[in-house]
């Protein structure tokens, strides 16, 4: 009888994430089994914030002194909650990932490339 080593894989070898970063889903992973989306629902909620605090910002300028002041203040308070929910978001999946799996793969976001756009001319006579 010749004897037959055979490969076993354990599930310490496969706890391997690839994450994309995106817009409306924070993040989506794919493990090799299965896709999953991180902050679908966050954004949602972030986007409706950021959307209020836009139309609050449209109204400050329209506004008497005692408006403004109070309308900046609540603008302030929005911010601070809009970058809380984002924080809260960072690190619930972070605590998530780094608990569930050995290794994390992140792509480089160069986000300077995703902006250019070539032969863009601003500020041209033409309009």
């Amino acid at each position: 009888c010749i004897p037959v080593t055979e490969e076993v894989r354990t599930k310490e070898l496969d706890q391997v994430i690839a994450l994309d970063p995106g817009v409306r889903t924070f993040l989506t992973g794919y493990d090799g089994d299965s896709f999953q989306e991180f902050g679908k629902a966050d954004i949602g909620r972030i986007q409706r914030l950021c959307s209020h605090l836009d139309k609050l910002m449209g109204r400050v300028s329209k506004a008497s002194r005692k408006q403004k002041r109070r309308m900046l203040e609540a603008a302030s308070k929005l911010r601070i909650r809009i970058r809380d929910l984002v924080d809260e978001c960072h690190k619930q999946v972070v605590n998530y990932l780094t608990s569930q799996y050995k290794v994390i793969l992140l792509p480089t976001f160069e986000t300077s490339q995703m902006v250019v756009k070539s032969k863009r001319k601003l500020r041209t006579p033409d309009c």
